[in-house]
């Protein structure tokens, strides 16, 4: 909200829980992350604020104007000592990003499970006793 401020000249305060703010040349919406690329794509809005991460993941046919270079996000892949990811058809993925993970496999010919976690995927390599592999999503500060 810092940057819309800065952009807009002016404060930008969503009272209590509401979830639309007008102001006298834009109305803001007050949506969740991963639900901005829905909106924009079938055209409740018409600019939208997200993470690369979730405008990848969503797979939707939208434009991608600008890097705001405001969070940054990495997939790291974590594995057992001595596993290799050749000829293993039983590798276990725990992951939030799907599609991402799908394609980034599907680049290296390596076929895996994925199971779709929403929260503490880290949990997973402890969850998950027979896991081969877990991929993190990790915010960078």
């Amino acid at each position: 909200m810092d940057l819309m401020a800065e952009t807009f000249n002016t404060q930008f305060k969503f009272q209590s829980r509401k979830l639309i703010l007008e102001m006298p040349k834009f109305t803001f919406l007050n949506v969740r992350n991963q639900d901005i690329p829905t909106y924009v794509k079938h055209g409740a809005a018409d600019l939208g604020v997200a993470g690369l991460d979730v405008i990848t993941e969503k797979e939707l046919d939208i434009v991608n104007l600008l890097d705001l270079q405001i969070g940054k996000c990495k997939v790291a892949i974590v594995i057992k000592k001595r596993i290799s990811l050749t000829g293993r058809p039983d590798i276990k993925v725990a992951i939030k990003m799907v599609n991402i993970t799908k394609n980034y496999f599907s680049k290296k010919a390596v076929g895996v499970d994925i199971i779709k976690l929403y929260g503490y995927i880290e949990l997973a390599l402890w969850l998950f006793l027979h896991m081969q592999l877990s991929i993190l999503l990790k915010q960078v500060q």
